[in-house]
């Protein structure tokens, strides 16, 4: 149980800040930014994985200790790590979400303008909503690639 210590003795938000200023420090593209996340997800499932096959009871000479309790609350603390990574992957998919929909808002606004017959809508404006929309859809389908990558 010793060897899971850095789960309760470090606080999961500390530790996540650091991460993210390690990630920060350090010149990445999105990608492997997201990799080093799935590659943390990855090892606290592991970890999971290494709770799960410890035993329920261990039988030290004369005393019997009850491992379930201390199983559980090592559960808890491998959730809360977990939490502080995955939380931050959605709001950054939440962010790229808000952002494409204020984009799709803004030409539906127009849209809207020119169905209704005001046909004074510069060709630039025009132009410049066809690139913004293909913009955002790029950036939103490849975040969405490689976050369903992140297990």
């Amino acid at each position: 149980y010793i060897e899971f210590r850095h789960l309760w003795a470090e606080d999961p938000s500390a530790g996540f800040a650091e991460f993210l200023e390690h990630l920060r420090g350090q010149d990445l593209s999105e990608e492997e930014e997201l990799s080093m996340f799935s590659g943390k997800l990855g090892g606290l499932r592991k970890q999971e994985d290494s709770v799960k096959a410890l035993p329920n009871n261990v039988i030290v000479a004369w005393l019997r200790i009850d491992g379930k309790p201390i199983k559980q609350a090592l559960y808890t603390w491998l959730s809360k790590w977990s939490f502080a990574y995955s939380d931050h992957l959605l709001t950054m998919l939440f962010s790229q979400v808000e952002s494409l929909q204020e984009t799709v808002q803004c030409v539906l606004n127009d849209l809207s303008a020119v169905s209704e017959g005001k046909l004074d809508i510069p060709l630039d404006d025009i132009m410049g909503h066809i690139v913004n929309v293909r913009t955002t859809d790029t950036e939103t389908r490849n975040l969405l690639r490689q976050l369903s990558s992140v297990h």
